[in-house]
């Protein structure tokens, strides 16, 4: 805690009302907690070390701003980004209030089985969503995922600073890493490409996955060294460590390892292609015997190639496009004569499953409507079954953000 901190009751740029300082960064950033005088809502302010210069700033501004798009209930969210009066910049977040995983680990050793299949499920769908969007964190790491206590000794996820990550694609070299001093001091996490300054996308996201979970049930991260280089080293040609025989009197310990082999693969190609593949494993875990399991788990399958997901509309042909305006019609009708909202599909029934999603894109249930919630929740099963991860998370949000209540006008 900081003594007389002169921040602390000021308020910044007239709007943002300075209540408590909640930490510091090892870059020198400070975050504290404050209320925002225009919607009396508590936010989260990051302010930057003080002597950031012009190019840096730029780029915060342009992290922000990418990540301002992500509206997921396991991502801390991103507003906007500013300069104070005396030339500091800052970005405004929502306030979370919780211990990171690294206070955990620190504090209460490593998680449970059960606890590290619940988390690590949450992580592996907000990254599925942000990478749908276009946009890849690049910087995960203990501290930045964030732990709000639950019910039965779980968690909910919140990863933070999506603001300082990357567009899928965007190159990163150690040269460029020493200069800013933001991952040379914890390379524990970087996949083999990041290592090596090649483009990344959303599989350097779940390599990082993969060693947070590997450290999050074991207390040690993956691979350790004396100095940052040689941990690269080990990251581009030593074998992913065995959890199995780190833990082996888990009961899922050789599935997980199974998981951890296909999420930490030293190239791209042979990881799971979409996070949304590794959330399903995990997941899956819990719901089907250990036979099925390997009969139906995606790391335990050859790796089907796909292409990378960039921000914006995706231009994959979907026959269920061309008739969507017919769809709308018919689907219409058919809720309103024949009842069909409220039946519960069991198979992928393509005119009926339809008829459903029509239904919720028009509004026809009311939000409060138990079978809305009962038709997302199918609808998105029914996508991820597909392997349209993406998909489902763009449906999902749709549907929250039409039933969610307006703010009220300032």
């Amino acid at each position: 805690m900081v003594q007389n901190d002169p921040l602390i009751g000021t308020t910044v740029d007239q709007r943002f009302k300075v209540l408590a300082f909640v930490g510091s960064g090892q870059n020198g950033s400070a975050v504290y907690r404050a209320e925002d005088l225009t919607r009396s809502y508590t936010v989260g302010l990051k302010f930057l070390q003080e002597r950031v210069d012009d190019k840096m700033k730029e780029r915060f501004r342009h992290g922000v701003e990418t990540a301002s798009v992500l509206t997921h209930p396991n991502i801390v969210r991103m507003y906007s980004f500013h300069t104070t009066a005396d030339s500091r910049p800052y970005f405004v977040t929502d306030s979370v209030q919780g211990r990171n995983l690294a206070e955990l680990l620190g504090q209460s050793g490593p998680m449970s089985e059960q606890q590290a299949i619940n988390v690590f499920s949450q992580i592996c769908d907000a990254l599925d969503y942000a990478h749908a969007k276009g946009v890849v964190h690049r910087n995960l790491k203990p501290s930045k995922i964030m732990l709000l206590a639950a019910p039965a000794e779980t968690f909910i996820v919140k990863i933070a600073d999506f603001g300082v990550s990357k567009g899928i694609g965007e190159r990163e070299t150690r040269q460029s890493l020493a200069r800013k001093g933001e991952m040379l001091g914890n390379p524990s996490y970087m996949s083999p490409e990041q290592c090596t300054g090649q483009k990344m996308d959303g599989r350097s996201d779940i390599y990082a996955a993969g060693c947070l979970l590997f450290e999050s049930m074991t207390g040690q991260a993956p691979f350790k060294a004396g100095n940052s280089f040689d941990v690269m080293n080990k990251h581009l040609n030593d074998p992913v460590p065995s959890l199995s025989a780190a833990l082996p009197n888990l009961k899922f310990s050789k599935q997980l390892n199974s998981i951890l082999a296909r999420a930490m693969a030293k190239k791209p190609d042979e990881r799971y292609q979409e996070s949304g593949e590794m959330s399903r494993d995990l997941s899956l875990l819990n719901e089907v015997g250990v036979e099925d399991w390997a009969a139906q788990a995606i790391c335990m399958k050859p790796v089907e190639l796909k292409p990378q997901k960039f921000a914006g509309k995706s231009s994959k042909f979907r026959p269920l496009d061309l008739v969507k305006p017919l769809l709308i019609v018919v689907g219409t009708l058919a809720v309103f004569i024949a009842g069909l909202v409220g039946l519960a599909l069991t198979d992928p029934d393509l005119p009926a499953l339809a008829k459903y999603k029509v239904a919720v894109q028009e509004m026809i249930l009311s939000p409060t409507d138990p079978r809305l919630l009962k038709n997302l929740n199918y609808m998105s099963d029914y996508y991820k079954s597909q392997r349209m991860y993406a998909e489902a998370w763009q449906y999902k949000e749709k549907v929250l953000k039409a039933t969610q209540p307006p703010e009220t006008a300032q």
